[in-house]
This record gives C-alpha cells, structure tokens and sequence, in this order.
C-alpha cells in the first residue's frame, strides 16, 4: 500500500504512515470513492464502437433499430459518459440534417412548380 500524501510505500496493515503521520485509513475511504467513479465512468472500447456503428448496416431494420438505440443511450441510465455524448450529438445532427432536408424538399417543390406554370403558360418554350 502507498501513503496517498507522501506516497511512499508503507505495510498494509498500517493506520498512520511512517514517514509523514497521515492518517491512511482516513483517506483511504475517499481512494475508495474515486476508484468507484472511475468504474461509472467506463469508456466505449473501439469494438464497441464498430458493433455500435454496425448496427445501423442491418438491413430493414437497422436504421430503426440504431435510432431506438441512440434515445436510450442519450437520455437513459448508461454509465459510459462518452457513449451518452456521442448519443446526444448524433441524435442533434439527425434533427440539423431532418430540417435541412425539409426546407430542401420544400424550396424545389416551389421552384418545380413555378418552372412548371411557366412551361404550362407558353407552351411553345420547348422549341
């Protein structure tokens, strides 16, 4: 075991360390808790990303499947904080790219149709 002050190896069974006094066992229950968040706080393994990013390739429904899975990872209980972030910033880009699709949709729908009223009106544009 090593003193959390001074860092110097002290024996196991030992309540104060020998060369600066601190109590160890004191501190010990706060190594403990940070030990205990460090495992909340786990990471995604790169074959966990890969089987994450898979998962959106299963035909029919992979897609549905893979958007489920981000809500879930986003705003559930996960432990792996860069799981939920990644979660959470696919999920906004989704929502950029939808909106962006629609005023898309939107504007060539009215520019079609114009095109097509002007076409409809001077029928003799086409020669």
């Amino acid at each position: 075991m090593y003193c959390t002050k001074c860092g110097k190896e002290i024996p196991d069974d030992s309540n104060v360390c020998q060369f600066c006094g601190v109590n160890v066992r004191e501190n010990e229950e706060i190594v403990d808790f940070v030990k205990e968040a460090e495992k909340e706080d786990e990471h995604v393994s790169m074959g966990q990303w890969l089987g994450i990013m898979a998962l959106g390739l299963i035909p029919c429904v992979g897609t549905l499947v893979y958007t489920i899975m981000l809500f879930i990872w986003a705003f559930g209980d996960t432990k792996k904080k860069s799981l939920k972030t990644f979660s959470r910033a696919a999920l906004i880009m989704t929502a950029i790219s939808a909106v962006l699709v629609t005023i898309f949709f939107v504007v060539f729908v009215i520019v079609t149709g114009g095109v097509m009223a002007v076409l409809e009106d001077n029928p003799s544009f086409y020669y």
